[in-house]
Formats: structure tokens, sequence, C-alpha cells
């Protein structure tokens, strides 16, 4: 498309032209005149002016004419070059809306990674709020347990202190009372006590504070140790016995011993628990291979004894028992170091 502006050349009128080759006569006639006078040379002035306004209003008029005229082909020219630069312009637009469209797809996709990480979020408060929801119940749950146990035993020092009130004492060895508390039609019946009758000590509770003594001698310095013994043995009234067939043993060790009393210095201290029961201990200071065999230290006591060595720490841990005099009714257990 050919853009260049042609300009058309000025057509001057032919009154200007007659006009302009009027004067060229003039001024020859003027030159070939020698002679005239000045009121036709002021005259041949003036005309020569208005000669000249005349041409200078006709060029005037020939050239908005001629502007008038072209005006037409300068707006077809500005028209063309306002659709070619709205083309250019419409690029810029299309690109400007892609680059919008881009935006809002990152936006979207931003948005969607936030909102997965919200929603993470969320579920994960969730869970937390689960959890302190199942602490609280277990919180409850340990204050109930401890709010009942606590008025289980407020009600038990009030039965107590009713039962001291009315009289009636309680055994220590006694378990705590049993409440039962009924509901009939409404009515509060009152909580009843049941009593249970205290076990009686068996035969070994009744030998605790005779071990328990005899345990104390191997603590005892070689000074303190016989006086210790004779003290040991006037406070439980002590018998001793010996075995009387050591030498048959000591041929034969599969033979059942037999025994005999003997002064204080015997093997064996009995202790008369009850009538005619008796709790039975090792009356010697040194544990020896003689005495596990010999004396029969072996088939009254169950030991951690090994042959060739010698004990001087003996501790009972449970007596033996003999009924009557003297007949070996349980086997005793000792610890020898």
């Amino acid at each position: 498309m050919n853009n260049s502006l042609h300009l058309p050349t000025l057509n001057i009128n032919q009154g200007v032209l007659v006009a302009v080759t009027g004067e060229g006569n003039l001024d020859n006639d003027n030159a070939a005149s020698s002679e005239g006078t000045n009121q036709q040379g002021e005259t041949n002035n003036g005309n020569n002016l208005m000669n000249d306004v005349n041409l200078h209003k006709t060029i005037e008029t020939e050239i908005k004419t001629q502007i008038a005229q072209f005006k037409p082909e300068i707006q077809t020219k500005i028209d063309d070059a306002s659709n070619i630069a709205g083309i250019n312009t419409s690029y810029f637009a299309i690109g400007g809306i892609v680059l919008a469209v881009v935006t809002f797809i990152v936006c979207l996709i931003i948005k969607s990674g936030a909102q997965s990480k919200i929603d993470e979020l969320t579920a994960n408060l969730k869970e937390r709020n689960k959890e302190i929801s199942h602490l609280g119940s277990v919180i409850n749950n340990l204050e109930n347990d401890k709010i009942n146990k606590l008025e289980s035993k407020i009600k038990s020092l009030e039965q107590k202190i009713k039962s001291l009130e009315n009289n009636q004492p309680v055994h220590p060895s006694q378990p705590a009372a049993t409440i039962t508390m009924q509901k009939s039609n409404n009515n509060y019946n009152p909580p009843q006590v049941i009593r249970r009758e205290p076990t009686s000590p068996t035969l070994m509770d009744k030998c605790t504070d005779f071990i328990s003594a005899f345990n104390a001698l191997s603590n005892k310095s070689a000074g303190e140790s016989i006086t210790a013994r004779e003290e040991f043995a006037k406070k439980f009234k002590l018998k001793s016995f010996i075995c009387d067939n050591s030498e048959m043993l000591i041929n034969n060790p599969n033979l059942n011993p037999v025994f005999a009393e003997e002064s204080f210095d015997g093997d064996y201290w009995a202790y008369e628990v009850e009538p005619n029961t008796f709790a039975v201990v090792p009356n010697v200071t040194t544990y020896t291979e003689d005495l596990h065999i010999a004396r029969a230290m072996g088939k009254v006591f169950d030991s951690n004894f090994v042959v060739g060595r010698n004990y001087s720490v003996i501790r009972v841990t449970k007596p033996a028992i003999f009924k009557g005099m003297w007949n070996l009714e349980t086997r005793g257990r000792l610890e020898l170091n």
C-alpha cells in the first residue's frame, strides 16, 4: 500500500497572469517614454499597488481552494494510518489478555496448593482436638476413681468410729469393713458391717521371734558370742539333744538318725513352740562336714553345703520341726557362708 502524500500543483487564475503581464507592459512603456507628468506617475504607482493586493488575494483564494480539494485525501491517509496502528495495538491487547490468562492460571495453582495445605492443617487440628478430648475423658475417669476411693475410705472410717462409740473394737488384722448399701422403695437402709474372725497364727508365725534372735547371734564378736548364746538359751528355755548313732552314720550315711537328749552343749537346740512341738536350730558356731554327715545335720536341714568346705556363718530361714523327743517331722533350711 502506497502511503506517500502527493501535493497538487497550484493553478493561478488567468486574471492574475494578465495583471502580471499588464504590469510588465506598463513598466516597458514607462522605460520607453522619457517624458511624463508627475500626476500620471502617481496614478501608475497607485494602480501597481492595487494590482499587488489583488494578486495576493487571488493567490490566497486559490490556496484555500486547493486545500479544500486536498482535504479528503489527507483524511483518507489519516484513516489508513489509524487502521494500521489499530492492528498493531490489537497485538498488544491480545498479548495482555494472554498474560492475564496465564496469571489467572498460576493464581489458581497457588490457591489449590494453599487449599491443600489448609485442608491438611485442618485435619491435623481435628486429630489434636480428638486427642485432647480423649485425655480429658481419661482425666475425668481418674478423678472419679479417686473420689470413689476417698468416699470408700471415709465410709470405712465412719464405720470404725461408730464401732468405737459402741465399744466394739476392731481387731488390727481384721480387713476393712464391707459396707452394703441397699435401696428399697426409695428408702435408704443403714450400712451393714460384716465382721470376719481373725485367723490364728501359724506355727511358723510363732517361730518368728525365735528365728530372728538366733540369726542375730552370727553378728556377735567372739567375746560377746558366749554370753549372747547363754542369754538366748535362757530366754526361750531351750532344750538340747544330739545324734545318738553318729558312728554308724559315718560307715552307713543312709541309716536314719537316732536322737537323744543332751546337756546344754548338744548339737541341736529345741524351742517348744507348742506343747510337745519343737522348733529346732543348730547349736554350733562352725558348720563342718562331720556335722553334715556323722551328726545328721544334712538329714535335719536343707542347705547350700559343699563337701570339703567349712562355714562360720549359719543362718536359719526355716526351723526344723520335731514332735516329741525327738522325732523329726519337717526338715528345716539353712544358709551357710
